[in-house]
């Protein structure tokens, strides 16, 4: 056999090689770039719990505070109305 067919035949054994060592590390590849979504995917739902946490907080807080104000504006009305009633009296 001459050494030029010989370099085609091991020419093209070796493109064989690289196309099954390609093809054997594909899977590995697929599953990779999977496993690395996967944990993206963790990290992002962590993150959106721990920030409906601080919201929730947030908003239990602001509307305990609202409901409190709400309150003392109720009184302060409520105090105009007895202040004029007993002027109201006063004055007959």
């Amino acid at each position: 056999m001459s050494s030029e067919r010989r370099a085609d035949r091991l020419g093209a054994a070796g493109a064989r090689g690289a196309r099954a060592s390609r093809t054997n590390s594909a899977p590995a590849g697929i599953e990779r770039r999977q496993l690395e979504l996967d944990r993206k995917r963790k990290t992002l739902e962590a993150q959106i719990a721990a920030l409906r946490l601080e919201f929730d907080a947030e908003e239990t807080e602001t509307l305990k505070i609202i409901g409190q104000e709400q309150a003392q504006e109720a009184q302060l009305v409520q105090e105009r109305m007895n202040m004029g009633q007993s002027r109201k009296r006063m004055r007959n």
